[in-house]
């Protein structure tokens, strides 16, 4: 429901607004909190607007309900654009980096007269710094490196940003032109974790203009170029996207061009020219004759080796594997039965138990386990014992009433500072399954860390790791921690790591996953969510499989319900 989402976001950064310019904090706590519901809301606010049933939304009220109505009506809100006006974008954007929330945000921009990312530099840097309250040594060491990180990643795009505009895109442009076959390429294609821009392929449409059809969509701020066979897009949100044209017969070499990666093409065309080809956008040729062109599984096989997959192509030796026909046939989505790693209202989800287990019994699996936070997850409103046993209660009766999914009960346990868990081991013994993961005190020394870790996976009662260095994709740095010691640790005592499919976590990364299929350790994907709709962000972690070279094989939740029980028991002492 692209509506939701649009007006989910254009209140949170209302909210955000409010905040740093120092409105009423009720005023602002009523539009993010309207940002939440609305964006985990299965229903259409465009029929409860049709329908004037927009005050029957929980915590939005006849102020809130005009604004939404003029948005749906306009396709603009004046209050929104009058509030932008008041704060820089760029100033705005630095509440993607880790340690800056909207309070300090608020304390620069009224206190400090601070407007950019250079001028907030500056201060960091300066002897001023010291003297403003809660900013000492340690919490302006801290902000510099994120800061540091923050500035490497300008101008990429998440992939949990980037491929849901990209399908949108691409549904657009089958709605203008049926027959034109467009397709997604580029590092979306390759399912790279961030990108810099989207990349489209579609086949030319003598009888529409699809540029200037897409030129139209409320999406679309501006086209900046405009040739025969390419054009080039900015969106509202200011990411560039452009469009290749191309005929029937080189769409199979045109998209392969596009997918890249430049090291795998430029391979390609080597092993190509070595055998008396050559091989470009337009096709592949001998003696200047197109011998294949239309299909990329063509071209391939033309040269000897067996099609491979997109998010392999990064010149990791996955040409070599092709030629030889060592390639890993790699894990689909279709393979994953279970989802081990969700949260629910118990903790800090927005679905409760009941709506987590319908969404996915609607995908198909044959198993769920709710794992929700424990007790020193405070932020996350975890768990203490008491209300620990009254969610099992409940989940032991909800999965005796169904057969048509197993519900497993577990929990995401904190590692405490020493690699202690954060429930007594007779506790841990009553559960299914449980998740060890870090949350706090990411500083530590990388001796300290892999220690800490290393104690967790030795309990006996943890089943497996949870995101497992801790990373933030383009946010916070993965914390200092031995995953080769991790990794040879999980692998002798048999736990599991995750893959958590958390599209701003993507950890283990796929450098990671490589190493520990290597070793044979156990790998789960798992999605972290914490609502019904990020059930579906486990394609995220699916293709950080597959980038990782692991097959169905390699990854614990893709066997049936009886063997992850059988699993979980095992692994359990008595």
């Amino acid at each position: 429901m692209k509506t939701n989402e649009e007006i989910a976001y254009i209140f949170e950064i209302i909210s955000n607004i409010l905040e740093i310019i120092g409105e009423n904090p009720f005023k602002s706590r009523a539009y993010r909190n309207a940002a939440g519901t609305i964006r985990d809301m299965e229903t259409d606010l465009e029929d409860l607007t049709a329908k004037q049933k927009l005050t029957e939304i929980k915590g939005v009220g006849k102020d809130l309900a005009d604004k939404i109505n003029e948005y749906i009506t306009t396709g603009s809100l004046t209050y929104y654009d009058e509030l932008k006006a008041k704060v820089p974008g760029e100033f705005l954007d630095l509440l993607s980096i880790r340690g800056i929330g909207t309070k300090f945000l608020s304390n620069m921009f009224v206190s400090h007269n601070i407007r950019s990312l250079k001028q907030l530099d500056n201060l960091l840097n300066s002897e001023k710094a010291l003297g403003i309250r809660g900013l000492g040594n340690k919490k302006i060491n801290e902000l510099k490196t994120n800061i540091a990180h923050y500035k490497q990643n300008i101008g990429r795009i998440n992939i949990g940003i980037a491929l849901p505009l990209a399908e949108l895109l691409v549904s657009e442009i089958k709605r203008l032109s049926p027959d034109s076959r467009p397709t997604i390429a580029g590092s979306v294609r390759r399912m790279k974790e961030t990108v810099r821009n989207i990349n489209l392929l579609c086949i030319k449409d003598g009888k529409i203009d699809i540029t200037d059809g897409l030129s139209k969509l409320d999406i679309i701020s501006s086209v900046s170029k405009k040739e025969e066979s390419f054009a080039e897009f900015r969106t509202e949100k200011d990411i560039e996207f452009t469009l290749t044209y191309c005929v029937d017969s080189s769409y199979g070499s045109t998209l392969l061009y596009l997918t890249g990666s430049r090291k795998h093409n430029d391979k390609l065309n080597k092993i190509a020219a070595d055998s008396g080809f050559l091989l470009n956008k337009n096709g592949l040729f001998r003696d200047g004759i197109r011998i294949a062109g239309s299909n990329e599984s063509h071209i391939y096989r033309e040269l000897g080796a067996d099609y491979i997959q997109p998010e392999l192509r990064e010149d990791i030796e996955e040409i070599e594997l092709s030629l030889s026909g060592r390639l890993p046939s790699t894990v689909e989505l279709s393979d994953i039965r279970g989802d081990l790693h969700t949260h629910s209202t118990w903790s800090d989800g927005r679905s409760s138990v009941n709506q987590m287990i319908m969404a996915a019994i609607e995908m198909g699996y044959e198993y769920i386990a709710i794992t929700d936070h424990s007790p020193s997850s405070k932020i996350a409103n975890g768990l203490d014992i008491k209300r620990l046993m009254q969610k099992k209660k409940e989940i032991e009766e909800i999965d005796s009433s169904t057969d048509r999914i197993k519900v497993l009960m577990g929990a995401e346990v904190d590692i405490r500072k020493d690699g202690s868990l954060d429930y007594p081991d007779d506790i841990l013994h009553e559960l299914d399954l449980v998740i060890a993961s870090v949350h706090s005190n990411f500083n530590m020394s990388n001796e300290d860390m892999t220690r800490r870790i290393i104690k967790a996976l030795k309990n006996p009662l943890v089943h497996i790791l949870g995101h497992p260095t801790g990373r933030l994709v383009g946010e916070r740095r993965a914390y200092e921690v031995d995953m080769d010691a991790v990794i040879d640790t999980a692998y002798d005592l048999g736990k599991a790591l995750e893959i958590n499919s958390s599209y701003k976590r993507l950890d283990l990364k796929d450098t990671h996953v490589k190493k520990a299929i290597k070793k044979g350790v156990e790998l789960v994907i798992s999605t972290d969510a914490h609502n019904t709709n990020q059930l579906s962000n486990i394609r995220y972690g699916v293709a950080t499989a597959r980038r990782g070279f692991a097959t169905k094989k390699d990854i614990l939740n893709t066997v049936d319900v009886g063997k992850i029980t059988t699993w979980l028991k095992e692994l359990k002492p008595k």
